[in-house]
């Protein structure tokens, strides 16, 4: 008679590479014991045929069903676990996981074979559990070594980075040998942990030491470029071959720029003109540098060049200075312009006080009542031609607008927009077609203005600006010139773009309020303001108002001098300060019996 075969899947124990197999039970539970098995194979040989049979048939069916669901059961739970590991024991916090499963796996297979219904089912799935426990403890074990290594190598180049970084900026060499010291360390014992061969080992070495160097030869080359060649020279070994000569020629020409400009700088100390009217002997200092460095070609180079563009520099602003300047306001006299137009001249403000004061005495002392009835005639005139034709003015400011016209086409707009806006775009195009440098430092100025001027709300590039808002940008626009080149001239060199944007800033600062007819009386920075509104213009001072225009030329002109010559900035508010202290200390002297 035919017997019902016992499922008994054949599994034989094997140690995984790199791991330490242990068992998750006793004997019992993996089914070592074999109790479990000789009771079912008694089973089989006292059945039957006929009754006995069948029922014994119909229990080895169930006991089927109940181990395949127990097996489906631990699947789920695997399942579960791995996901779960996966999920929340990431980097560090993988460590311990292999262990952590085999717990996990005694106690769930434990718990579903407790389940079970009799014996036979618990010995079955106790061994194919033991199957797919191996399996699972393959996976999680090989995602546990992953994870460590990849936390394991995030920490390393964390570490490296920091300590390069700290090297990079040390104060001392000291430091940065302590801070570059551990940086090989770390990189040996990283090395170590990966079981790299040497020539792995000394390709990371290298790495990470030519990355230290890099970064401690651009920190020398900001602090001081002329220690960078000496730092190169005595740690290239250390660099990378592939590399060394791209960082060696860079702290080469670094260092060799540094000692030229300093060369440079002591050649027109001791050779260079003393004064604007000295001659300049370029070839002399020329052939002094020739001589010093005739042996060191980078160090030449650059102490070459950098005389050379001083004495650009310094004839630039001769140029500028004699050609410019003075002729700019000498040709305004000549054409009439009015004094007070003269003095709010770029060109006008730009030059010495010393000259200033002698253009003002020569232009007052021709016939002053006569220019006087002139000057406000003019002055009538000329506002309405820039009124009516402020849309022109407001374009032609833009140096990329103005540097298409010719020199004739700009004189030609006098008839349009007067003679002291013609003279001012004039006076730009001149020194625009002279110099192209001064062409695009007038581009980058132009558009450093506009983001000024939107700060300010004016919107320069708005479409629909008010006849008013477009005279407001183009007043302030002269403004904002006039006093940079009031500041270029007081510093004896031109600003750069961060130093203007400060003087912007600090004009955008200076606020004042003005009063309403018929509203409150509101803030706005003073640049902004149109002549109606200086006239009501007022500041706060010990709790009451000051106008600004009750305050005395003289006073003012005093003031001003005064707060510059202690280096204090001006402003509408200190002015009134000093001025109402002024009032008080004359009241108390009237008092004062004599």
């Amino acid at each position: 008679m035919a017997s019902v075969p016992i499922y008994e899947p054949q599994v034989r124990e094997k140690a995984l590479p790199a791991f330490r197999e242990e068992s998750v039970g006793g004997p019992a539970l993996f089914g070592a014991d074999g109790g479990a098995e000789t009771a079912v194979g008694n089973g089989m040989l006292a059945a039957g045929t006929g009754l006995a049979a069948i029922e014994y048939q119909m229990a080895e069916r169930a006991n089927l069903q109940a181990v395949q669901d127990a097996n489906v059961a631990y699947g789920s739970q695997l399942l579960d676990f791995q996901t779960e590991a996966r999920k929340k024991r990431t980097g560090h916090g993988a460590a311990g996981l292999t262990k952590d499963f085999n717990d996990w796996h005694e106690k769930t297979v434990k718990s579903i074979a407790e389940s079970l219904g009799n014996d036979m089912q618990r010995a079955t799935f106790i061994q194919t559990a033991k199957k797919s426990g191996l399996a699972g403890r393959h996976d999680i074990a090989s995602f546990e070594l992953g994870e460590t290594q990849k936390a394991q190598t995030t920490s390393f180049t964390a570490v490296v980075a920091n300590d390069t970084a700290l090297g990079a900026v040390a104060a001392t060499p000291e430091v940065a040998e302590a801070a570059k010291t551990r940086v090989m360390q770390n990189t040996l014992a990283f090395a170590a942990t990966r079981n790299m061969n040497k020539d792995e080992t000394d390709a990371l070495l290298s790495q990470n030491l030519t990355e230290f160097h890099l970064q401690r030869i651009q920190s020398i080359v900001r602090l001081a470029p002329n220690d960078a060649k000496l730092y190169f020279d005595q740690n290239q070994h250390e660099i990378d071959g592939k590399k060394r000569a791209e960082i060696g020629e860079f702290a080469t020409q670094a260092t060799a720029t540094s000692n030229g400009i300093v060369a440079a700088d002591k050649v027109w100390a001791t050779m260079g003109p003393k004064s604007d009217t000295d001659p300049i002997q370029i070839d002399k200092m020329l052939a002094a540098v020739r001589d010093q460095y005739k042996n060191d070609p980078h160090t030449l180079k650059a102490a070459t060049s950098a005389v050379q563009e001083q004495y650009n520099a310094t004839m630039q602003g001769r140029t500028q200075r004699s050609n410019g300047l003075q002729a700019d306001v000498n040709q305004a006299i000549m054409q009439g312009v009015p004094m007070s137009r003269i003095r709010q001249m770029p060109s006008f403000l730009s030059l010495p006080a010393d000259k200033q004061l002698s253009v003002v005495e020569h232009a007052e002392s021709i016939s002053a009542a006569r220019a006087s009835r002139a000057e406000a005639y003019e002055n009538r005139a000329e506002r309405a031609l820039l009124r009516a034709n402020i849309d022109t003015v407001l374009k032609l400011q833009d140096p990329n607008v103005l540097t298409t016209m010719t020199r004739e086409e700009v004189i030609n707009l006098r008839p349009r927009i007067g003679t002291a806006a013609t003279q001012d775009l004039l006076g730009r195009w001149d020194q625009y077609s002279k110099n192209s440098t001064l062409l695009s430092e007038a581009k980058i100025d132009n558009e450093q203005f506009n983001d000024f001027a939107s700060r300010l709300g004016l919107n320069p590039k708005g479409v629909g600006l008010s006849s008013e808002q477009k005279d407001t940008i183009v007043r302030v626009r002269n403004q904002v010139e006039t006093i940079i080149g009031q500041e270029q001239m007081a510093r004896k060199k031109p600003l750069t773009r961060e130093e203007k944007d400060v003087i912007m800033q600090r004009e955008l600062d200076k606020s004042v309020m003005v009063s309403k007819d018929w509203w409150f009386d509101k803030s706005k920075p003073q640049i902004t303001l149109s002549p109606a509104e200086q006239a009501k213009a007022y500041v706060m001072v010990e709790g009451k108002e000051v106008r600004l225009a009750t305050i005395p030329a003289g006073d003012r002109q005093a003031i001003t001098a005064a707060l510059k010559k202690a280096n204090i900035p001006v402003s509408e508010q200190k002015i009134a300060e000093y001025y109402v202290a002024g009032q008080r200390a004359k009241a108390q002297v009237e008092r004062i019996p004599q």
